[in-house]
């Protein structure tokens, strides 16, 4: 069995909708670690020191070589990797 590992990096508004979405698409199932952080092309914004960002979940999925593809577009479509910056 050929497998892939795919990662997705989302807020935590998108974690549903993108594990939904891979289930539709063939992945039997995801592992989820909460409360992560990080920093893209902008640096997040500050007030008196304190940082306001959302929480980032890391969503883990292995899946079947021949399904990858079609679940790596999919997530991305309704997680919007093309069109919001940080999602």
């Amino acid at each position: 069995m050929d497998l892939r590992l795919i990662v997705a990096l989302v807020s935590d508004d998108y974690s549903e909708k993108v594990i939904d979405k891979a289930r539709e698409m063939g992945a039997t199932g995801a592992s989820v670690i909460t409360s992560g952080h990080g920093e893209g092309l902008k640096p997040h914004k500050t007030f008196f020191g304190l940082t306001f960002e959302g929480q980032i979940d890391m969503i883990l999925f292995i899946v079947e070589k021949h399904l990858s593809r079609n679940i790596l577009e999919g997530i991305s479509e309704v997680a919007g990797f093309d069109s919001a910056s940080g999602s």
